[in-house]
């Protein structure tokens, strides 16, 4: 049985486009990742982490969370539900929001006065230099 890909770019571009909200590379799919693996139930590790997917689209005044959620429907597709539940912080309830390459991947956290969120940038869904071209515009846009 083939592997259906779910083009997850095109869904969060189009999602975007039909709700009217400007984008440029200024977003980025972040994903919580787990240190350690229980190699005898990877599969249900993987579907545990993608189903609290999440896409962050920084802006100059806020950054704004849309929650994607993505399913696998057991080894043959995935569906993605993006925009289910979503919010915004406005720059200045942010105290900290850093993104730092470690090894192959980013690490991205978001510091506000009640929590500290940690992500990590799944790159392999845009490839390498798309993340490397939005993070340092991002970087940009925070400054």
């Amino acid at each position: 049985m083939a592997f259906k890909k779910l083009d997850i770019k095109g869904n969060i571009e189009k999602y975007f486009r039909e709700n009217g909200i400007s984008y440029d590379r200024n977003y980025l799919l972040l994903a919580r990742r787990k240190l350690f693996w229980n190699i005898w139930d990877v599969y249900s590790q993987i579907e545990e982490e993608l189903s609290k997917a999440c896409v962050v689209l920084v802006k100059k005044d806020e950054v704004e969370f849309f929650f994607c959620p993505i399913k696998m429907n057991g080894f043959s597709s995935m569906t993605m539900k993006i925009g289910e539940k979503r919010f915004k912080l406005n720059k200045n309830e942010i105290l900290s929001f850093e993104i730092k390459k470690i090894l192959i991947a980013y690490k991205i956290r978001i510091e506000t006065k009640d929590s500290v969120e940690v992500f990590f940038v799944e790159g392999k869904i845009f490839g390498k230099n798309w993340i490397d071209e939005n993070v340092e515009y991002i970087k940009e846009l925070l400054k």
